[in-house]
């Protein structure tokens, strides 16, 4: 989303990987919805500064590392039980090249399933309440 700053801010990161040849940077623009699925199922790493760019890596089994800009990313984080590192962009905490990788370096993959499973708990109880 251009008007928010995220090309600026994608090219930085970039320019943080200029070592790393095979970086794209993706930008969804309404009717490109394909182009960027397929282009996450055939990622090796994800570097994501939207939520659903997070959520979508994470369901592809992808390493994930979130660029944080709202509670709405940490609290998912911490439902699902985050293990990876990511970078909360609105404390002003230096991104490293190093710190960017972690989660690529250490293969961070949530378990996918699990999630899933939790989530239809969550259902069933909201079932019941509403019965």
């Amino acid at each position: 989303m251009q008007k928010e700053g995220d090309e600026i801010f994608a090219e930085k990161i970039k320019n943080m990987f200029k070592c790393d040849k095979q970086i794209k940077t993706l930008f969804y623009n309404g009717y490109n919805r394909r182009e960027i699925l397929q282009e996450l199922v055939d990622s090796e790493y994800i570097i994501a500064s939207r939520f659903h760019a997070m959520v979508l890596g994470i369901i592809a089994n992808k390493p994930v590392f979130p660029l944080v800009y709202s509670d709405k990313t940490i609290h998912v984080l911490d439902d699902i039980n985050y293990c990876g590192k990511y970078v909360d962009i609105r404390d002003g905490k230096l991104l490293t090249y190093e710190m960017s990788r972690w989660n690529l370096d250490h293969n961070v993959v949530m378990e996918v399933e699990q999630i899933q499973k939790k989530a239809e708990e969550h259902f069933k109880n909201l079932d019941r309440i509403l019965e």
